[in-house]
């Protein structure tokens, strides 16, 4: 008799921690200007430089969801590497979680300091945060590279760039204000990346390579914090 009121009481409890918990998913739609994103793709930053990429990748983590009358819900330990080239790699699943009605999303790019300087080969090789090719990675001492932007500039596409932005101080936080509503028990969060914005007010006519914690590295760190979301 005991053991199935004990039983009961836990099919009870359990029944009453899953209401009000719904499936959360962000996507963010890789774009170049009003164009679905691709590799290649000819496109015009604000100063009109022309360029094509032919690399993007960057990282996520610390995202967190703000939600029924501004609680802030936390996603712990989840890091996303993010390739513009590959959607599926920014449809990112949020978990279940007790959110019904969404104001906001947070996130940064980058890797937060506790993780930036720990042994890549310490992770499972399907984690975002294990070893990479082409390398996602600087080294010990400067840890990840937060975001990895090459391809071909100029008039003529014959000038290369290269702008790799790492640094504890470029783990910059994107904060976006947004309303969407539990569907069917999913929320939808959709968020629009254009990453024409990547080059705001950078000169890259004539090429430009910057692997490191400022320049241009920085310049285009910052772009991703306040335009390109």
């Amino acid at each position: 008799m005991k053991k199935n009121l004990l039983l009961l009481f836990a099919i009870l409890f359990l029944g009453t921690s899953l209401v009000g918990q719904n499936q959360i998913q962000l996507n963010i739609n890789n774009k170049l200007g009003a164009e679905d994103f691709a590799l290649n793709m000819a496109a015009t930053n604000n100063i009109t430089h022309d360029f094509k990429i032919t690399r993007l990748q960057y990282y996520i983590s610390e995202i967190s969801v703000i939600h029924d009358g501004g609680t802030e819900t936390l996603i712990h330990d989840l890091y996303v590497l993010a390739n513009a080239a590959d959607a599926e790699s920014t449809q990112i699943d949020l978990g279940s979680h007790d959110i019904t009605e969404v104001e906001g999303v947070n996130f940064h790019i980058g890797v937060d300091y506790d993780h930036n300087h720990l042994d890549p080969s310490t992770y499972q090789a399907s984690h975002p945060l294990a070893p990479q090719n082409p390398s996602m990675h600087w080294g010990w001492a400067s840890g990840y590279r937060f975001l990895a932007i090459e391809g071909d500039a100029g008039s003529s596409y014959d000038q290369d760039f290269e702008l790799h932005g790492l640094g504890n101080d470029n783990y910059f936080k994107v904060e976006l204000t947004m309303a969407a509503t539990a569907t069917d028990n999913v929320v939808l969060l959709n968020v629009d990346a254009d990453y024409t914005h990547l080059f705001e007010d950078i000169q890259i006519n004539s090429g430009v390579i910057v692997h490191g914690v400022g320049g241009e590295a920085k310049k285009a760190m910052e772009n991703m914090r306040d335009f390109v979301f």
